[in-house]
């Protein structure tokens, strides 16, 4: 679920396959969630065991210096391989405030591995992981870049706290560090605000932060709202985003025996 500063990424033409994969995916039964919507970075947590978890922002803000963008829509799909690996993939279609084509870009794809089992698992002490991600080179990109992520989290009766030390080399051969913190409530039913403070440096640039603030609502086991506000800068440009999305997951089998039942050849005549 770890995602480095989305401010920095070029694009291209959107495919119309994306939209169609989407609409399949919101027709599939929830499961248990945890959202790490509507934030940058993650925690030392994966999808459960064949599952498959999706982050989805319908429509997003973005401004950056003088550039203006819509994230319409930002996607995460993750899965759970075996209860110690999730394997995931990210992009955005991105639009330009002041009119021109519809952009493809965002594209990362990503490995997360727990490395120590803790309070997140239900044992004891913090967790620990590590997370590597690619970060796919489209059309105007010179080639691919690349991060890696080290995350510990740990919880409390108050709540939890996911810490995040990334470093990067991004499409153009920019090196970047990333650091921060996540605060939040956690998994109870209804309305907990969240929090999440970030630090950033690249090379030949001024080092910059951001804060995010939100709020997270859970109407029913399995299922996320979100909605978050950040400000900060990042290479000495002020930026502004408005986030807004939703977080559930599914258990493949459920998709598979869920797909046959719909299936027309399946189904009794009469």
């Amino acid at each position: 679920m770890g995602r480095a500063n989305r401010t920095r990424r070029r694009a291209v033409p959107a495919a119309a396959g994306a939209a169609i994969a989407l609409g399949v995916l919101t027709l599939l039964w929830p499961a248990m969630a945890r959202a790490y919507r509507p934030f940058d970075l993650t925690d030392a947590d994966v999808a459960q065991r064949h599952h498959i978890e999706l982050e989805l922002g319908p429509v997003e803000y973005l401004a950056r210096g003088d550039d203006r963008l819509l994230h319409a829509p930002s996607a995460v799909l993750n899965y759970g391989a075996d209860g110690s690996r999730e394997f995931s993939a990210e992009a955005a279609r991105l639009m330009p405030e002041g009119g021109g084509p519809a952009q493809f870009g965002d594209f990362r794809l990503s490995y997360k591995q727990i490395l120590r089992r803790g309070t997140l698992q239900d044992g004891r002490g913090p967790s620990l992981a590590t997370e590597w991600a690619m970060l796919v080179p489209l059309r105007d990109d010179p080639h691919a870049g690349a991060s890696l992520a080290l995350i510990l989290s740990t919880r409390s009766p108050r709540g939890y706290a996911h810490v995040n030390s990334e470093v990067e080399r991004d499409r153009e051969g920019i090196n970047a560090l990333e650091t921060g913190v996540i605060l939040e409530r956690g998994d109870q039913e209804g309305v907990g605000p969240v929090m999440e403070l970030e630090g950033n440096a690249e090379d030949g640039e001024p080092p910059g932060g951001s804060v995010l603030i939100g709020l997270v609502y859970v109407p029913r086991a399995g299922f996320e709202w979100d909605v978050g506000v950040r400000e900060g800068s990042v290479a000495g440009a002020h930026v502004l985003e408005l986030r807004s999305g939703l977080t559930w997951q599914f258990s493949t089998h459920e998709a598979v025996a869920k797909a046959k039942e719909m299936a027309p050849g399946r189904r009794r005549r009469h």
